[in-house]
C-alpha cells in the first residue's frame, strides 16, 4: 500500500491540474479514501493509549480487539482501504500527476505584459496619483527639465558623491533604487493599475527605462534577468546558454545611471526562498541605478510585501460603490450601459454587495448576466452561490483558486476547513488553532509545542492575505470564503435553512448548523447517516429533551466525530465513550450538568474540553487518564479538600493551564506547609497577596516554574517575588490587570525564564530586564497559550500605555517582542544590549514615539536595519555599537522618516556598508562613524 506521505504528495500535486476534469473526478475519490486511512491509525493509536492510561503495556487485549473491529469474515477495512489507494493512485499516475511541476497553467493564469487591456479604468484615479507622487515623477510644470536635470547627474555626478568623499574622481553613483508593493486580493485590480502606471505618459517621460516581468509563481532569477535583458535588447535575441553571471553583468551595465521603473507583476511567496537570498540575488544588479529608481511590485501576498517593501506597501481594496455599480453596468451592457430596465437595475443592485467591490468578480457575473436580459435568469444568479455559479478558467473564483493552490498542503487543509464556517464569522485565532490540532491539520515537530506550530500556520495564513484582522478578531473577506466553499464543496457544508438538511453532500466531513435555522428532531436525526463526519458544530439552540435523544443517537453513531461543539447541553449521554476518535468538545452557552458519565474517561484522545458556563462539582476519579488532555475550562471548580479526587486533580493540575484552574481554596494552601511537591504553577490574586504569605511564597515554592500575579490593584512592586533566590526554577511570569505598577527593575538574574507576559499594566512606565539568558518571549499573546482571558481585549495599545523606558540586556535568547508600535506607545528610550535582536527574520517597526535607541553587541542587524527606522520622526538619538550583521540604510531614510535626529553615534559595526552618502546625513548635528571597515562613503 502507498505510504499517506506519497499520497499527501499526489493529492498536492494533483490539485495544481484539478481544472482538468477527469483529475477533479478522481481527486475528491483519493482525498476519501485518504480520510479513510487516517480514521483507521487513529483508532489504533485510540487502543494503544488505552493501555498506556491503563498502565498495562503487557496486555495484547485492546489491539485483539483492534483487529476484531477491522476485520469482519470477509471484509476487511484495511485491505479495502489498500485497493483503493492504489488504484486511484495509479489512475492519477497514469496521467502523469506525480511528474506535474507545481506551476500554474497558462490556461488559468495567463501572462501579462504593460500595456492596458481595458480601454478605460474605473475609480482608481486617487490611486494613481499617490503612486505618480510615490514614483518621485515631477509635477507637471517641472516635465521640461526632467530629463535635462536626470543627464546631467548621471555624468558629474550627485552632491551628495563630491562632499566629504573619500573615492574623489572615480566616486561611482550610489545605489539607490525604492521597492514599492501593490498588494490585494486576486481579481482587484493591481495588474491594471500597473498597467496605467507604464503607460502614463508622465512616467515615461520621468523614468529612462521601463521594464515590465511576470513572474507569476516563478521566481527564477535566470528567466527574470533574461527577460531583463530581453527587454532592452528589443530584436537581439539572448542566447540561451548565457549563465547567470553574464545575465546579470549585461543587466548591470545597461542599467548603470539610469533612471529604472521595474515592474514584477504577480509574485509570490517563492521570491522569498532561501530567507531571502533569491531575492537579493535578483536585485544584485540594480545597485548602480540612479537614484530615484524603482521597483513596482504586483502581490496577493501580504508577506511578500512586508519583507521586499522599502516603502510602506499599498494595499488595493475593492472599487467604492458609486463607481463600481458603473463598472458593473459596464461589463454588463458595454457601451449600452446608460438604459438600463428599472426590474433589472434593481436585481443588478441587490447582486453587488455579493462582489465586494472586485472587478474581476463583477466581469464574470456580467457575462452570465448578459446571456440573458431576462429577470427571472437575474434573479436566479441573485439566489444562487457566487460559488455554484458556471466560471471560465479567467474568472474570479478561478482567479482566487490559484491562490488556495500555491499553498502548501498542511495550509491548504486548515484554510478549506473554515468554509464550515459561515460568512462574516469572527475567527479566534487561538480556538481556530487548537481545532485544526483536533482535526490533525497540524504536523507535530519534536522540538516545537504543537500549539506554536498550529499558531505559526495561522500566521502563515494572514500574512498570504487568507486573513483579515477585525476588531480584535480575524474574519476571511467574502470572495476568499466563496473560494473556500468551492475547494471544499465535497468536504464542508453549512445549513442555513431547514432546506439544506437535503443538500448535503454524502461525502460531507465537516457541518455547522447556524442559530438561526429552524430544526426538528427528525432533522437531526437524518445527519446520522454521513457516517464520514468529523466536525459537528450545532450553533443552534435546542430543546434540552430533544437534544439529549438526538446526542445519544449522535454518538452511537457518528463515531468518526473528532471536533463537537453544541450551544447547551443538561447532561452527556453515556454513550458518549464511543467517540474514540473526539479530540474537542465544547459546551458554548448552557450547560446544567454538574459532573461528567461514568465512561467519559475512555475519551482518550480527548485533547481540549471547554464547558465556561459550567458549574462541575466534581471529577472523575479516573481523569488521568484522560493522557493526551491538554486544555480544560469550566467556570468553577468545587471539590471537597481531603478526597482522593482533590488530591490527585493538585497532582495532575500541571496538566491544565493555570488560569483555567483557580480552586477557591488555594490561598490556604499558599500558608500550608503541605503544599505537593508536584505543584509547579501558582495563581495569585489580592486575596493571596496578603500577610505573612508574602514572606512564606519563596520557600513554599521553591520549584515553583510559573507565577500569575493578576487583579493585585495595590501593588507597586515585585522584589518580594520574583529576586532569583526566592524563584531559582522560575520559567514564566505572567503580570495581569495591576493598575497601579509602575517600575518593573527587578527581573535580574533569573536564569531559567523563558516567558515574560504581561498585559493591561496601564501605570507602567519602566520594564529593565537583566541577564535573563534563557528568555525568549516579552509581551502579551505568546505563541502557543490560550488567550481566552483577554480574547476580547481589541486594543492592543492598552497593553502598556505609558512604558517609556525598556532596557534588555543581556538576554541572549530572545526571540519574540510583542508588536512594538502596538504593545509599546509611548515607548521613548529603547536599549537592548549584548542581547538577540528579537523578531529574528521578520524584523521589528519601532514605535513613532521612540526618541532613543541604543542597540550595543547585538547579532544581526540586518533583519532590523531599514525597515526599523521607518516614521521615527521623534528619534534625536541613534547609537548602534559594535553590532554584527549587515548594515546599509538608504540615503532618503534620513530626511523622511528621521528627520528629528540629531545624534547618530556608529562604532565598531564591521558589516556597515551604507548610511547613503554624505549628503544624506549632512544635516545631522553630530555624526561619529568609527571602526567599521567596510564602510568607505566617509572618512572616518
Amino acid at each position: 500500500m502507498e505510504t499517506l506521505p506519497v499520497v499527501y504528495n499526489l493529492i498536492s500535486r494533483a490539485e495544481w491540474k484539478s481544472h482538468e476534469k477527469c483529475v477533479a473526478e478522481l481527486l475528491p475519490m483519493l482525498k476519501d479514501a485518504v480520510c479513510e486511512a487516517e480514521d483507521l491509525i487513529d483508532e489504533f493509536t485510540w487502543h494503544e493509549l488505552k493501555v498506556s492510561a491503563e498502565g498495562n503495556a503487557t496486555s495484547v487485549q485492546p489491539y485483539i480487539d483492534f483487529f476484531r473491529s477491522v476485520t469482519q469474515g470477509s471484509f476487511n477495512k484495511v485491505t479495502d482501504i489498500q485497493k483503493r489507494l492504489n488504484t486511484l493512485s495509479s489512475q492519477l499516475k497514469d496521467m502523469g500527476i506525480h511528474q506535474v511541476t507545481p506551476r500554474f497553467d497558462k490556461v488559468v493564469r495567463p501572462e501579462t505584459s504593460s500595456f492596458p487591456t481595458e480601454a478605460k479604468m474605473f475609480g482608481r484615479e486617487e490611486e494613481v496619483k499617490q503612486l505618480i507622487k510615490f514614483l518621485g515623477v515631477p509635477a507637471k510644470r517641472d516635465r521640461a527639465n526632467s530629463k535635462r536635470k536626470r543627464t546631467r547627474s548621471a555624468i558629474t555626478g550627485s552632491a551628495s558623491n563630491q562632499v566629504n568623499a573619500r573615492h574623489g574622481k572615480n566616486e561611482t553613483v550610489i545605489p539607490k533604487f525604492s521597492v514599492l508593493p501593490i498588494v490585494g486580493h486576486g481579481g482587484v485590480g493591481k495588474t491594471t493599475l500597473a498597467q496605467n502606471i507604464c503607460s502614463h505618459p508622465q512616467v515615461k517621460s520621468h523614468f529612462d527605462m521601463v521594464i515590465w516581468i511576470c513572474v507569476s509563481d516563478d521566481f527564477d532569477v535566470k528567466r527574470l534577468t533574461k527577460e531583463a535583458v530581453q527587454s532592452y535588447s528589443k530584436r537581439d535575441v539572448v542566447k540561451d546558454n548565457l549563465n547567470l553571471n553574464s545575465l546579470q553583468d549585461s543587466l548591470a551595465i545597461k542599467l548603470k545611471a539610469k533612471r529604472l521603473l521595474l515592474v514584477l507583476d504577480d509574485m509570490w511567496d517563492d521570491a522569498l526562498r532561501e530567507n531571502g537570498q533569491c531575492w537579493n540575488r535578483f536585485c544584485a544588479p540594480l545597485k548602480d541605478v540612479l537614484h530615484g529608481s524603482m521597483i513596482l511590485v504586483t502581490t496577493r501576498s501580504q508577506n511578500v510585501a512586508d519583507q521586499v517593501h522599502t516603502m510602506d506597501p499599498i494595499k488595493l481594496d475593492g472599487l467604492k460603490d458609486t463607481v463600481f455599480w458603473d463598472f458593473f453596468k459596464h461589463s454588463v451592457f458595454g457601451l449600452n450601459s446608460s438604459h438600463i430596465e428599472p426590474e433589472l437595475e434593481l436585481i443588478g443592485r441587490d447582486i453587488l454587495p455579493k462582489l465586494m467591490g472586485s472587478p474581476l468578480a463583477a466581469k464574470t457575473v456580467g457575462r452570465l448576466l448578459q446571456t440573458s436580459l431576462d429577470a427571472t435568469h437575474w434573479e436566479n444568479i441573485l439566489n444562487s452561490e457566487l460559488w455554484d455559479l458556471p466560471q471560465e478558467e479567467t474568472d474570479i473564483l478561478p482567479a482566487l483558486r490559484l491562490s488556495y493552490i500555491y499553498l502548501p498542503p498542511h495550509l491548504k487543509r486548515c484554510f478549506s476547513f473554515c468554509a464550515v464556517y459561515p460568512k462574516d464569522h469572527k475567527f479566534q485565532k487561538q480556538s481556530l488553532a487548537e481545532i485544526w490540532i483536533a482535526e490533525g491539520f497540524v504536523e507535530p515537530r519534536v522540538d516545537i509545542p504543537i500549539e506554536n506550530i498550529g499558531l505559526q500556520y495561522f500566521d502563515d495564513l494572514v500574512n498570504r492575505s487568507f486573513f483579515e484582522k477585525h476588531r480584535g478578531a480575524y474574519v476571511i473577506h467574502d470572495l476568499i470564503h466563496d473560494m473556500a466553499q468551492l475547494v471544499s464543496k465535497d468536504d464542508c457544508f453549512t445549513i442555513k435553512v431547514e432546506s439544506d438538511f437535503k443538500k448535503i453532500p454524502i461525502s460531507i466531513r465537516h457541518l455547522s448548523i447556524l442559530s438561526c435555522v429552524k430544526i426538528d428532531k427528525d432533522s437531526l436525526l437524518s445527519l446520522c447517516k454521513y457516517k464520514n463526519l468529523r466536525t459537528l458544530l450545532c450553533n443552534k439552540s435546542i430543546r434540552s429533551m430533544v437534544l439529549a435523544s438526538v446526542m445519544d443517537r449522535w454518538c452511537t453513531e457518528l463515531l468518526r466525530i473528532r471536533v463537537f461543539l453544541c450551544t447547551s447541553v443538561r447532561e452527556f449521554p453515556e454513550s458518549i465513550n464511543n467517540l474514540k476518535h473526539l479530540r474537542y468538545l465544547e459546551v458554548s452557552w448552557s450547560c446544567t450538568f454538574k459532573s461528567f458519565p461514568s465512561g467519559f474517561c475512555n475519551l482518550y484522545n480527548l485533547q481540549g474540553l471547554y464547558a465556561s458556563n459550567c458549574t462541575l462539582e466534581c471529577l472523575p476519579n479516573d481523569l488521568s487518564k484522560m493522557i493526551k488532555l491538554r486544555r480544560f475550562k469550566s467556570r468553577t471548580l468545587k471539590y471537597h479538600r481531603g478526597l482522593e479526587t482533590s488530591l490527585s486533580l493538585l497532582s495532575y493540575s500541571g496538566k491544565f493551564h493555570h488560569c483555567w484552574f483557580e480552586p477557591r481554596n488555594l490561598p490556604s494552601f499558599l500558608s500550608s506547609d503541605e503544599i505537593p511537591s508536584s505543584r509547579r504553577s501558582v495563581h495569585m490574586t489580592p486575596e493571596v497577596l496578603t500577610g505573612d504569605n508574602k514572606k512564606k511564597i519563596g520557600s513554599n515554592f521553591s520549584s515553583l516554574t510559573e507565577l500569575t500575579i493578576k487583579h493585585c490593584n495595590t501593588l507597586s512592586s515585585l522584589e518580594q517575588f520574583v529576586q532569583p533566590d526566592y524563584v531559582p526554577g522560575i520559567r514564566k511570569i505572567n503580570i495581569v490587570y495591576c493598575e497601579r505598577l509602575v517600575s518593573l527593575s527587578s527581573f535580574k538574574d533569573l536564569r531559567c525564564l523563558e516567558v515574560l507576559k504581561m498585559w493591561n499594566l496601564p501605570a507602567l512606565k519602566r520594564l529593565y530586564i537583566y541577564v535573563c539568558r534563557s528568555l525568549a518571549f516579552i509581551g502579551k499573546s505568546e505563541p502557543g497559550f490560550s488567550n481566552h482571558s483577554h480574547q476580547g481585549d481589541s486594543s492592543s495599545a492598552g497593553t502598556f500605555p505609558s512604558l517609556t523606558d525598556l532596557t534588555i540586556s543581556n538576554c541572549s535568547k530572545l526571540q519574540i517582542v510583542d508588536d512594538l508600535p502596538g504593545s509599546f506607545p509611548s515607548l521613548k528610550n529603547l536599549k537592548i544590549f549584548d542581547s538577540q535582536l528579537p523578531n529574528g527574520q521578520m524584523g521589528m517597526k519601532l514605535p513613532s514615539s521612540l526618541e532613543k535607541l541604543e542597540l550595543h553587541g547585538c547579532e544581526d542587524l540586518s533583519a532590523w536595519f531599514p525597515r526599523c527606522l521607518e516614521n521615527l520622526g521623534s528619534l534625536w538619538l541613534m547609537e548602534v555599537t559594535y553590532c554584527k550583521g549587515e548594515l546599509s540604510i538608504p540615503g532618503h531614510m534620513w530626511s523622511s522618516n528621521l528627520a528629528s535626529l540629531r545624534l547618530l553615534n556608529i562604532e565598531g559595526c564591521p558589516d556597515l556598508v551604507s548610511v547613503g552618502g554624505s549628503e544624506a546625513i549632512a544635516g545631522i548635528a553630530s555624526v561619529i562613524i568609527d571602526r567599521c571597515p567596510k564602510f568607505e562613503e566617509l572618512e572616518q
